[in-house]
């Protein structure tokens, strides 16, 4: 079996805030290999967790994105970067051969900075909410299943995940009624799904539901996606029934 640093590879940026040269990882073509995809829309992975390797950080001056909104700057926004962020910031190393859970959420709370020092939109916000409790959940899942002695630390895991879900349904809620589609490459009967699946995990029965209605009688929907409701609107008429 492949080890997880053959499976990456390291790819060259140079930093919008401070044109630095420095390289991040990624994962390579075809190792990640799709399981199954949860409720959430979180996708689940064989061998490798890609979601570690999403977010890219400049160990120069501080500045991290997730790669589609990385090179997305315009002036004012490097400008807020460097006087607030890069200004304090002390050059690190960034030679790891792969990313611990650890430091992944420490790249996610760094682009989670980033977005909001540059005043990025609600769409971006949300997404590194997303992802990063996609992320969290990961983690305690890989610890649930390798170090069954470190339940605090899987608990812990979870416990966060669930704030940044919470976090992630705030943001892409606001998104979807200032933002024009596609939001985060979301269509709207999409969008609406996981807004209902995160407004279930965070038992919004009501805004959960609100939701699942738009997605069953839109013309966009297609039938994996309004399959996926109708699981959905079992599992919350089964979560109901038990209160």
């Amino acid at each position: 079996m492949e080890t997880e640093a053959v499976m990456l590879l390291s790819k060259n940026y140079v930093c919008p805030v401070c044109e630095k040269k420095f390289v991040s990882k990624a994962v390579k073509t075809g190792k990640a290999r799709l399981v199954r995809t949860e409720m959430d829309l979180r996708p689940v992975y064989q061998n490798i967790d890609p979601s570690k390797y999403e977010v890219i950080f400049c160990p120069a001056c501080g500045y991290a994105a997730l790669e589609k909104y990385f090179d997305q700057l315009s002036n004012a926004q490097v400008a807020l970067i460097q006087e607030k962020i890069s200004r304090g910031f002390t050059e690190r190393s960034n030679e790891e051969e792969v990313y611990t859970y650890d430091q992944a959420g420490e790249r996610y709370k760094l682009a989670l900075l980033s977005a909001m020092v540059k005043q990025a939109e609600p769409s971006e916000l949300g997404f590194i909410c997303l992802k990063m409790s996609w992320m969290l959940q990961n983690k305690a899942d890989w610890l649930k299943a390798n170090e069954p002695e470190n339940q605090e630390a899987a608990e812990k895991a979870l416990a966060e995940a669930r704030g940044f879900s919470v976090k992630a349904l705030e943001a892409l809620s606001k998104a979807r009624m200032e933002e024009d589609y596609p939001i985060c490459g979301m269509n709207e009967p999409t969008l609406d799904y996981l807004l209902a699946a995160l407004a279930f995990k965070d038992e919004q029965i009501d805004v959960a539901k609100r939701m699942l209605s738009t997605v069953s009688s839109s013309r966009e929907a297609n039938d994996r996606l309004k399959d996926k409701a109708y699981d959905l609107k079992t599992m919350i008429a089964a979560w109901s029934k038990e209160r």
